[in-house]
């Protein structure tokens, strides 16, 4: 049965979700959920009522209702914990935080760490360096996004959002234990970064009300964005930061988590982000494999990298507006054919070869005169490549050299190769080989529908 493509990518669609939705949430709110009213502490009739499934709505929004454990057990990925959480408090995050940071030092680090230097720093090379020193790279307390930008943007506005969770208490009636629910909201952060202002202080601190869909504001939460900027052949290359620095004594600790948490910049109308500064750009030296990598994605635009999470925007566009983090990445790769075209009489046709031509069982040509229209043309391939290698960027030239020299000695033994075929011996070991490999091919088309044997 052949599957619409359309509906084979509905299908991946769906796998991508449920996988989201199970590692780092919110959950769907499903068609047989019941509406939920969180006044006081509620009191079920009976337990049947407790096991049903509910959500809640809070500014027009049906929002999730973890029944059963608590956010940090239900989801593993996509949460940004208070600055001060360690890893003897992983387990026990229901106890009140403590926090025994030198802020001195700390800030410090900071500083050092964004100590403004000519040019671009490592920082940004790779999207591989923390921009703040963390407790525990298992709970991450930041998270950021570096990018370029041409000098005529004059704002960027820059968005935190995620759930809260708040914990509600709930019973069966004639029980006397108690059961801890755990009621989401979606709460967001809007930060309009003025980009003259950044300028001049190349360095901006800003603390961020955290607010729900109500409007209401959130004041266990303690925000920080930091932006930095710098100069780059003409451009701006900023790098924004969110850090999740609350801290309330005696206070939930779950309750100062930030869960599905998603840092987006926007570019204002008429606007759009610019691609980021290829490494040969930027680095005088590039080892080889840093430098293969470069020739071979040289026509691959990147708008961000990541620090502490993947970075996301929209795939197959020239006009980005929309930068955004992400801690389940993904990529639409290119699907990889076999088909090759050659030129026969000015024209361009592909090239067929068959297996069975090979084993000498639909045609009585000799695998020579077969094999050798693709030998033909990836010679000629080779040779149309070098005559392109002048225009590949400076930097790059040496390693596009030795890719082709690597291609030439690839043709050197498909023709050494081609010539044993002369040898009646080896042509009939080629052949069988062919064959063997045809059977299998045969043999796997083929569905198999088993059967039980009783003894």
């Amino acid at each position: 049965m052949v599957i619409p493509l359309e509906n084979a990518c509905n299908n991946r669609q769906k796998v991508i979700d449920n996988v989201k939705e199970e590692i780092i949430g919110p959950g769907q709110i499903r068609n047989h959920y019941i509406k939920f009213n969180p006044i006081g502490n509620t009191i079920f009739e009976s337990r049947e009522e407790l096991y049903k499934s509910y959500y809640w709505e809070v500014g027009g929004t049906k929002e999730e209702i973890l029944q059963r454990e608590t956010p940090t057990q239900r989801y593993v990925s996509g949460h940004l914990f208070p600055l001060g959480t360690n890893e003897s408090e992983e387990v026990t995050l229901e106890t009140p935080i403590v926090t025994d940071l030198n802020e001195a030092q700390e800030s410090e680090q900071m500083d050092k760490l964004f100590e403004y230097k000519e040019g671009l720093e490592t920082t940004e090379d790779d999207g591989e360096v923390e921009l703040f020193p963390q407790r525990n790279d298992f709970m991450p307390s930041t998270m950021g996004l570096t990018f370029c930008v041409d000098k005529d943007v004059t704002e960027l506005k820059v968005t935190l959002e995620g759930g809260a969770y708040t914990p509600h208490n709930v019973q069966v009636k004639g029980e006397s234990n108690s059961l801890q629910w755990w009621l989401r909201e979606t709460v967001r952060g809007v930060w309009y970064l003025s980009l003259s202002q950044l300028i001049k202080q190349r360095q901006i601190e800003k603390y961020v009300e955290i607010k729900n869909k109500k409007e209401e504001v959130f004041s266990q939460y303690h925000i920080q964005f930091q932006a930095k900027l710098r100069e780059v052949s003409g451009k701006y290359i900023i790098t924004i930061s969110a850090t999740n620095r609350s801290e309330i004594p005696n206070f939930n600790r779950q309750q100062l988590i930030l869960f599905q948490a998603i840092m987006s910049i926007n570019t204002p109308d008429g606007h759009s982000f610019s691609v980021y500064p290829k490494q040969y750009e930027m680095k005088e030296k590039l080892t080889e494999e840093e430098a293969s990598t470069e020739l071979l994605y040289r026509n691959e635009d990147v708008y961000a990298f990541g620090h502490g999470c993947a970075a996301n925007w929209e795939q197959n566009s020239k006009n980005i507006q929309q930068l955004s983090t992400s801690f389940m990445p993904e990529y639409e790769a290119l699907s990889m054919t076999p088909n090759v075209f050659v030129n026969q009489g000015g024209k361009e046709v592909e090239l067929e070869i068959k297996m069975s031509d090979l084993a000498g069982l639909s045609s009585d040509d000799p695998p020579k005169k077969i094999l050798n229209p693709l030998i033909k043309g990836y010679r000629e391939w080779i040779e149309t490549k070098w005559g392109e290698i002048d225009n590949v960027p400076r930097q790059l030239k040496f390693i596009a050299e030795k890719h082709l020299k690597l291609c030439q000695e690839s043709l050197d033994r498909m023709e050494k190769g081609l010539k044993l075929l002369d040898d009646p011996q080896i042509l009939e070991a080629f052949r069988l080989a062919n064959k063997a490999m045809l059977l299998q091919q045969v043999n796997g088309k083929e569905r198999r529908f088993g059967r039980i044997e009783e003894k």
